[in-house]
């Protein structure tokens, strides 16, 4: 699958969640919180 756009993320914080997520696949709020 490719993307059309160029993702555009507001915050970097925004953008380290994205990245967390793509690393690790789906998680749970709570867990993604205590990484971050």
């Amino acid at each position: 699958m490719q993307l059309t756009e160029t993702l555009e993320f507001d915050h970097d914080d925004r953008r380290d969640i994205y990245d967390y997520v793509e690393r690790h696949g789906s998680v749970e709020p709570d867990r993604a919180r205590r990484a971050l």
